[in-house]
């Protein structure tokens, strides 16, 4: 209940008070894979889509200092748009040269590109099918750049001194995630 299309509206609930964005790359697996490297990774990829992995810091948060709740954060109804479509890997030169930006109320708020990721998409599949058997239609999203609303940083990385604090999206705030050679998402906050 998590995913919705790439237009329309995301559903901040009552209970929420840190709605956070980020842009990602989204990796649609296009063959049953298990245990596969790295180096062949690239053949198990069906398509690439625009994501943005919405996720409720607050209760991320909820059982601190014991854990991180990463999961419970991330799965409400409507916290995980992606599209517009699914671009395929022959169309795509290099999934790790993509410029990749998050804008609210038309700020960018991150701006970075792909081969900025800690882990790249080839290596990501290979750490996930070693434990997991990944099939056609599963998406994996792949990381965000600096930039969020609870990230210390700016859109371009550098310490975040401009800002006085987090900058969560409130109702009615419009955010647009773009990954470059596949298109946009753009969702407003209801």
């Amino acid at each position: 209940s998590s995913i919705t299309g790439p237009y329309g509206s995301i559903l901040k609930p009552a209970t929420c008070l840190m709605l956070d964005y980020e842009v990602e790359l989204a990796v649609v697996i296009g063959r049953r894979c298990k245990q596969v490297s790295a180096h062949e990774a690239a053949d198990y990829i069906g398509g690439f889509a625009v994501a943005n992995d919405l996720s409720m810091r607050d209760w991320q948060l909820h059982n601190m200092p014991d854990r991180l709740e990463l999961m419970i954060g991330k799965s409400f109804d409507t916290h995980g748009p992606f599209g517009p479509w699914s671009v395929t890997p022959d169309e795509i030169d290099n999934p790790h040269k993509l410029a990749l930006r998050c804008l609210v109320n038309g700020e960018v708020r991150q701006s970075s590109n792909t081969d900025d990721m800690i882990w790249n998409c080839y290596e990501q599949i290979e750490y996930l099918s070693q434990a997991m058997t990944l099939n056609p239609g599963d998406v994996l999203l792949t990381g965000t750049p600096p930039g969020s609303g609870f990230s210390p940083r700016t859109a371009k990385g550098a310490a975040g001194k401009g800002r006085k604090a987090s900058v969560f999206l409130e109702v009615g705030d419009v955010v647009r995630c773009e990954v470059e050679g596949i298109g946009h998402i753009e969702h407003t906050v209801v």
